[in-house]
């Protein structure tokens, strides 16, 4: 019996000894006493001594620094690092265990030419199961970029119409600037022209713009950014690659998107449509092209070419949703109330029809909603007749056929409306948020055939008529 007992002591001294330091007992006949002293498990520490950088003068940063852990060696140490607009970068020390103090020198690249503003970056130290951060915590420890700065976004593209080239953005720097140039040259022209802007007080701060055209027979426009500080410290960009072209495609998805033929002017707004969700059923490819208005596939309005025109295909495309599109139109020696006059108007095959719209000066767009593709144009319509905002089609057949099938009515914004009744005066639709009509009453149900009234209520003034419906 004690035999048994004294083994069985002995196992569980031997499973629990790493849980306590000491233990005593007596063994009698029956009787096990046993007195345990826990104590708790030590913990190694580490920690990383560094003193941050202050600023950053070069094309790469230097963090120095020691890692000292009390007792155990020192796996590796981290340094991450990245600056504005670009992604984490690391590099790597392996100390392989080897010690548990560590003198380290991590050499990170950093790229002056970018507009970068500031450099980031945080130290990792490992040695077995613990680790830490500096700064404490898993922050980044954030250093300005010294010397001169550019920030700018490239242009997208230039409008073979007009071939207006204004190149907009900031430069900075921390003891103040002496001038910023502009090179640019073409395919066609490979000499490059300097344009330079001298900066008035060593502004430390300075928005410049540049303006200039592209040549008739270029193709491609190359340019890029030059400054220079008071102390002679340079940055000069990459060199910048433009296509001068008509059009954009883009496929736009049921879930809705945005499409954006950029016109080359930095300070002007840009021809774009915006597709909602649910405008679309599936994948389309959507083409914007601009037409020069004195083209002959461009008609006359009343002897009177349009300011700019645009082309949008799939030809006769309709929409589930309206659409927004936004019209850019070429700068106009015009007073603004003039400007204001300014109308979307699209080529139904015979004549131009009146959209409307909203004209935003400052950024020489025009916006309007719109159901379907067609030739689009922007025209000065100081006044609207009673005509502009009556549908063309007299009888319309909602069978879905895509002939035929809705009235379009001009000229609608804000918070114009139109009002379609019956024979019996009851009122069937309410149009509120777009130009057309597609037969159905306000639940969405097609009407019966017969003529049904609409009442057009738009600026300030009610104009009616008649529409058939025929199924």
């Amino acid at each position: 019996m004690n035999k048994f007992l004294i083994s069985f002591f002995s196992i569980v001294i031997f499973s629990c000894g790493v849980a306590f330091a000491s233990y005593s007992g007596s063994i009698s006949s029956s009787t096990i006493t046993c007195s345990v002293t826990l104590s708790s498990p030590t913990i190694p520490a580490i920690s990383i001594s560094h003193v941050p950088l202050t600023s950053v003068t070069t094309n790469y940063a230097v963090i120095n620094g020691t890692v000292t852990s009390a007792n155990v060696n020192i796996d590796n140490i981290y340094i991450f690092y990245y600056q504005d607009g670009t992604s984490v970068s690391s590099n790597t020390i392996s100390v392989g265990g080897s010690t548990s103090t560590y003198v380290f020198s991590s050499t990170c690249p950093v790229n002056i030419s970018l507009s970068s503003v500031n450099f980031y970056y945080r130290i990792y130290a490992v040695a077995s199961t613990t680790n830490a951060y500096s700064p404490s915590g898993g922050g980044y420890y954030t250093v300005p970029i010294a010397g001169p700065k550019i920030i700018h976004s490239q242009i997208q593209r230039i409008s073979p119409v007009n071939r207006v080239v204004v190149a907009t953005g900031t430069v900075s720097d921390s003891v103040g600037l002496w001038y910023v140039t502009m090179s640019h040259w073409t395919d066609s022209y490979s000499t490059p022209t300097v344009s330079t802007i001298t900066i008035p007080n060593s502004f430390k701060l300075y928005n410049f713009q540049f303006a200039t055209s592209a040549r008739s027979d270029a193709n491609i426009f190359y340019y890029y950014l030059k400054t220079v500080s008071t102390s002679s410290d340079t940055i000069q960009t990459s060199i910048y690659t433009v296509p001068i072209s008509s059009s954009i495609t883009q496929g736009i998805a049921s879930t809705g998107g945005t499409i954006t033929l950029y016109n080359g002017d930095q300070t002007k707004g840009n021809t774009s449509l915006v597709v909602p969700q649910g405008a679309l059923s599936a994948l389309t490819n959507i083409t914007i092209e601009e037409l020069s208005p004195t083209d002959t596939s461009v008609p006359y309005r009343e002897n009177i070419k349009p300011l700019s025109a645009f082309k949008f295909t799939p030809e006769g495309l309709r929409f589930d949703k309206n659409v927004t599109l936004n019209i850019y139109y070429p700068n106009v020696n015009w007073t603004d109330a003039q400007k204001n006059n300014l109308k979307i108007m699209w080529w139904d095959g015979f004549d131009w029809r009146v959209v409307g719209g909203t004209v935003n000066i400052q950024t020489n767009i025009v916006t309007a909603y719109i159901t379907h593709f067609s030739l689009y144009g922007i025209f000065s319509a100081p006044s609207l007749s009673d005509d502009d905002y009556r549908p063309k089609e007299k009888i319309i057949t909602p069978n879905q056929d895509g002939i035929n099938d809705i009235a379009t009515f001009g000229g609608l914004s804000g918070d114009d409306s139109v009002n379609i009744f019956d024979v019996r005066g009851r009122k069937v639709r309410k149009i509120s948020d777009t130009n057309i009509w597609d037969g159905k009453d306000d639940s969405g149900s097609f009407v019966e055939s017969g003529v049904y009234v609409y009442q057009i209520k738009a600026n300030g003034k009610t104009i009616s008529g008649v529409i058939a419906v025929a199924k």
